[in-house]
Parts: C-alpha cells; structure tokens; sequence
C-alpha cells in the first residue's frame, strides 16, 4: 500500500500536467539533460511551485472570477516566468490577462525581463502593454537594467527596446546619464556599438557634465574608450 504523502503527491502530479508539460518542454527544447528537467516530475525545483501554484489555479479553475484570481496571485508566477526564460509561461500569462506592468514594489516585470530574461519574452510583455519607458522608485529605466547587467542577451533585448520607442539618448537616474554612459562605465562594447548604431550621442552629457568616454576612462575600460574615440 502506498504511503499518504505518495499518494498526495500523485494527486498533485494529475492536477498539474499542463504545468509540467509546458516547463520540461521547455527544457527539453533548450537540450537540458535528463537530469535537470526530471527535478520538475520531483518537485525539488526552487523555482518550482511559485510558477506551478498560480497555473494550476488558473488552469483548473473555470469560473468569472478567474481572471481576477490571476492577477493578484500572479507576480511571483511571472517574475520567475521571466527570470528563468520560461515564455510560454509568460505568454500563457499575458494570454490570459495578467497585468504586464506589475511590480515587487522596486522592479517592473520588464526591469526583471531586462536583467536576464529573452527578447522573446520581452516581445510578449510589450506586445501585452508593457511600459518600456517606465522607471523605479531611484529613477533607473528598463534599459538601465539591460545595459548593466552582465547578460548574453543584453543586446538583443536593448535592440527590441529601442525598436519599440525607447529613445537612446534618454537620460535617467540620479546622474541624468544615458544607456551609453552606463555601457561605457561597464566596457560592454557590444552594447556600446550597437547603441551607436542606433542613435545614441558620443556627445551626451550627464548632471556633472561629463560624456559616456569621461565614465570609460574613469574606469579604465580601454575597448570602449577606443570605441568612443572613433570619428
């Protein structure tokens, strides 16, 4: 005879087979090992129950109120979503009505999607109304967060951003700097290249009147003072 706490996990596994099937899915698409994605069928994942609670609620919940139910529970659920490149747990969400302009009360989803989400799930939230010109409380935008955080897919979400109405030389933060003075201060030089090539002003000054290559030299970033150096 099996054990109560075996047979509540069985119950809770026939509960959730959407839920599990959309994340290994999308572990297996990405080529992760046996090993990774059998820790959803286990429950041992951290990231796990936040994303797995809220969709099984929604997925199995069919009345007028569940919408509703969706956006107040749904926060925790999409901010993993993003963080964790998960997007069709965020397309499912944004398909279903959640609010893409939530936040933890520090961070937008967008700003989270910035940090190190996918372009992918960048497009869904903006496509669903995500405000790409929205700020925090210190005054830093969305693509303050794609510009500093040391990501893969920095580029590539800061060209869909700029595709969608953000403006390169918009200044933001307490030193009224633009993306450029902050890319530099990082020596990213891909990003540095690509908002050149978007618009973004060599000659653009922040609140102590110093230029994006005043922020590289100060820090000794050499490729980007190169790079900004260029006629």
């Amino acid at each position: 005879m099996k054990k109560a706490n075996e047979r509540t996990r069985e119950m809770e596994f026939q509960e959730r087979p959407v839920v599990l099937q959309l994340l290994i899915d999308r572990l297996r698409e990405r080529g992760s090992p046996v090993s990774e994605w059998k820790r959803y069928h286990d429950g041992v994942d951290p990231c796990y129950p936040a994303l797995a609670v809220t969709l099984r609620k929604v997925l199995y919940n069919n009345g007028s109120d569940v919408i509703a139910r969706l956006n107040k529970e749904s926060l925790p659920t999409l901010c993993h979503a993003v963080i964790f490149d998960y997007w069709e747990v965020v397309e499912f969400l944004m398909n279903n009505g959640v609010d893409p302009n939530q936040t933890d009360g520090t961070l937008s989803i967008l700003q989270y999607m910035a940090k190190c989400g996918s372009e992918r799930s960048a497009q869904l939230l903006i496509v669903a109304g995500a405000d790409v010109h929205a700020v925090d409380k210190n005054g830093y935008s969305v693509i303050y967060c794609a510009v500093t955080v040391i990501s893969g897919n920095g580029p590539a979400i800061i060209d869909v951003l700029l595709t969608n109405g953000v403006n390169a030389n918009a200044k933001f933060g307490p030193k009224m700097a633009t993306a450029l003075h902050y890319a530099a201060e990082h020596g990213n030089t891909a990003i540095l290249q690509l908002l050149l090539s978007r618009g973004a002003s060599r000659d653009a000054i922040d609140s102590s009147g110093e230029m994006a290559l005043d922020w590289a030299k100060r820090k000794h970033r050499e490729a980007a003072i190169d790079l900004l150096n260029c006629a």
